[in-house]
């Protein structure tokens, strides 16, 4: 589920958001963290994948269900995904 070092961050790489099955529990239970500590919003990072060289190949589409999908999670949680 792991992609491409991510440049000018040490240690990041790029997630396969095309692995949603896989990627959707792990990012669920981290919004659920955030939940759990009275967080008003989740600020998801690097949310363009799709104009990057990540080692996964997302496409604008793949990119655009991800970010949708993940935006449902914080809903569904009662808090905001953050710009």
């Amino acid at each position: 589920m792991l992609g491409n070092r991510y440049q000018g961050w040490p240690g990041r790489k790029w997630l396969d958001i095309r692995r949603l099955g896989l990627l959707g529990p792990i990012m669920g239970s981290r919004t659920d963290v955030c939940a759990a500590k009275g967080f008003d919003a989740i600020e998801p990072d690097n949310m363009d994948g799709y104009r990057n060289k990540t080692g996964c190949s997302p496409t604008y589409a793949g990119q655009l269900r991800y970010d949708t999908w993940l935006a449902e999670k914080a809903h569904e949680r009662e808090i905001s995904p953050s710009p």
